[in-house]
């Protein structure tokens, strides 16, 4: 993940934030892309299949797309490094 990917992602979860209708537009994106919306937003419903379950998307990330979610939720980014 990179810098601009990370900007260009943010800025949809604040579009979602504010728009409930930018949701819609999710689909378009990587399952990677889409597990790191959802989590972020705590929006389960958000998650692409087969990933439904928000452990074994939190488990599909890597740690620097982890890092970035605990940054949205407010958690610790040693939860990050987690196995």
């Amino acid at each position: 993940m990179n810098r601009e990917q990370i900007k260009r992602l943010d800025a949809i979860i604040q579009r979602v934030q504010t728009e409930p209708a930018a949701d819609l537009r999710v689909g378009n994106l990587s399952t990677g892309e889409r597990i790191y919306i959802a989590l972020s937003l705590s929006r389960p419903e958000l998650l692409p299949f087969p990933f439904r379950d928000p452990i074994e998307a939190w488990h599909r990330l890597d740690a620097d797309w982890r890092r970035e979610v605990c940054a949205w939720r407010g958690w610790p980014q040693e939860w990050a490094h987690g196995g």
